[in-house]
């Protein structure tokens, strides 16, 4: 079971813990600026582990005083791991020591730099508090920091570190280690391997294991690890195998395992494969692959499907990969988009690639309008996670649109609508209407009319209309004209006619068929047939169903069957 929309609609609704688990999703993904917005969203709604990977992204990448405040915020928040990111950052020789990599696109819970020999009773400290705090790489910092004067304390912790059964926090011991305690790098990352957790953990210490070994020229042991890894890691395992056997030019085996993995629902698997299927000529087999990477956000297929769809000439669908690719933070798509698309256009993507919330929404509202809504959506839930209204608005009524999207839906409109939406409110009532909630949909329309929404006062004086309020109602339906609203000309002019004043309710069905407005059109042609003008009448169905209303081409067909 895909447990993405399950941690959408839970982001949306404020839990913090599944915004940090989307991030943590994005991340994986390499889309690390989407990712940093919905730990920030964690970090502000008082998740720690949301301040302390904000705190480790902000640090990595330059913004060290942020990040240290966030780092701060988590170890008062009681984050262990924190203890240890904001140690790093807090040494003296930061800067000359630098990061160390953790994952590939993925700065993990902890910052790596060196101890480099010197030593600070304030550091030392630090790494004792994460270590009595149960983390582990506090636990083995603490080992090697205690070594000189508690040997025998020093093994409890790294023992204590060995057994921590966390992959993630054994691999970044590896990685300290490789750095700087070479001779102990291979040992950490095998007990990563073996360690019973997060399968993509153990799957890059795998990998790391058989660089290590093709690095001491063991390239058979090397080999031998990975297998052993793919059968006790699964799906992940044998993906890291295949791609060790496609770098080796052994092309047939790295099929076969590619195969295996995707089956198993590897992603990462199925991108892969896809790859291989592409160069070796199998775009038709390629296609579905990369369709099922796509959707669980790989923008590597997203590109790939858009080269597939240009070189078969479909220009359109080539251009919504390629802009779902760039919301997927793929900049490589930017030249093939500048060849496919406007020079405005591009360069408000290229606004939107470059965080900017507003060009977000606008690329996302530009592209709703035009039917690519897949594009739409990534672009609109960028936006979104911002907090950025419109695109909170417009992502909530795309989703609203869709059964399966309605409950995220709602909660990004409501958002929207305590973010001052004034569209929001009206395209909630909307929805509200569309299941019968009908009370609450007449107050957020008359919220939103208030509020000078021209579209809710029209609306607003429907649902009155139904009700049979009918003073309110005519209210509304002149406050809506007033602003030329055309489905308030032909419902007032309803109204009137209803009510006798057909001298008026023609006028406004006149200034409603002006607009183009087929319903008004149908209403004119209406009164002209009860007033038994039926040559005119029908003039006015024929130019309703024209500008698209079903019942007036439903009545043209009839009146053309029966030879009148």
């Amino acid at each position: 079971m895909n447990p993405l929309p399950t941690l959408r609609l839970l982001a949306a609704q404020d839990d913090f813990a599944a915004m940090v688990e989307l991030g943590d999703w994005l991340l994986v993904r390499r889309r690390k600026s989407e990712a940093m917005q919905w730990y920030r969203n964690a970090a502000a709604a008082g998740a720690a582990a949301g301040m302390a990977k904000l705190g480790v992204m902000l640090a990595r990448g330059g913004n060290v005083r942020e990040g240290k405040v966030w780092l701060e915020q988590a170890v008062g928040a009681g984050h262990a791991p924190a203890i240890v990111s904001l140690g790093m950052v807090e040494r003296d020789d930061l800067a000359a020591a630098g990061w160390a990599p953790v994952a590939d696109g993925d700065p993990g819970t902890y910052l790596l730099t060196a101890l480099a020999g010197q030593r600070s009773p304030a550091i030392d400290d630090r790494w004792r508090q994460a270590a009595v705090a149960g983390d582990p790489v506090g636990m083995y910092l603490w080992s090697v920091a205690s070594a000189d004067n508690a040997e025998d304390e020093a093994g409890r912790w790294r023992r204590a570190a060995a057994a921590c059964e966390d992959p993630a926090a054994l691999r970044v011991i590896g990685e300290y280690c490789r750095k700087w305690r070479p001779d102990e790098a291979l040992e950490w990352y095998r007990l990563a391997v073996a360690a019973d957790g997060d399968p993509l953990e153990r799957a890059g210490a795998a990998v790391t294991v058989a660089e290590l070994l093709d690095a001491q020229g063991q390239h058979s042991r090397a080999e031998e690890s990975l297998r052993e890894s793919a059968d006790s890691i699964g799906p992940l395992g044998l993906g890291v195998l295949a791609e060790r056997q496609e770098r080796h030019g052994r092309a047939d085996e790295a099929e076969g395992l590619y195969r295996r993995a995707a089956e198993q629902g590897s992603t990462r698997a199925m991108n892969n494969l896809a790859g291989l299927l592409l160069a070796r000529g199998r775009a038709v087999e390629a296609r579905p692959w990369l369709q099922k990477a796509a959707g669980d956000g790989f923008a590597e297929a997203m590109n790939n499907l858009a080269v597939i769809e240009l070189e078969e000439g479909n220009r359109a669908a080539a251009v919504s990969w390629l802009l779902q690719a760039a919301a997927a933070e793929n900049a490589a798509v930017l030249e093939p988009l500048r060849q496919t698309v406007a020079p405005e256009f591009v360069a408000l993507v290229r606004s939107a690639v470059a965080d900017d919330p507003v060009a977000m929404n606008d690329v996302g509202a530009l592209l709703a309008q035009s039917g690519m809504t897949a594009a739409a959506e990534l672009w609109l839930r960028r936006g979104a996670a911002t907090r950025q209204p419109d695109a909170m608005d417009g992502l909530g009524w795309l989703l609203s649109q869709y059964p399966a999207g309605r409950a995220e839906g709602e909660a990004w409109l409501l958002k929207a609508i305590t973010a001052g939406s004034v569209n929001a409110c009206c395209n909630l009532a909307v929805v509200r209407e569309r299941q019968l909630r009908k009370d609450e949909a007449k107050e957020l329309y008359r919220r939103a009319a208030e509020a000078g929404h021209v579209l809710a006062m029209s609306n607003l004086a429907w649902t009155l209309d139904q009700d049979d309020e009918l003073v309110e109602a005519e209210h509304w339906y002149r406050r809506a004209v007033a602003q030329s609203n055309p489905r308030a000309m032909s419902n007032l002019g309803w109204l009137l006619e209803r009510r006798g004043e057909t001298t008026e309710a023609e006028y406004w069905f006149v200034k409603g068929a002006a607009t183009g407005d087929g319903n008004a059109m149908h209403a004119l042609g209406a009164m002209y047939g009860r007033a038994g003008n039926d040559r005119l009448a029908f003039q006015w169905y024929a130019k309703a169903a024209d500008a698209g209303s079903k019942i007036a081409a439903e009545k043209v067909a009839r009146r053309r069957g029966t030879g009148g």
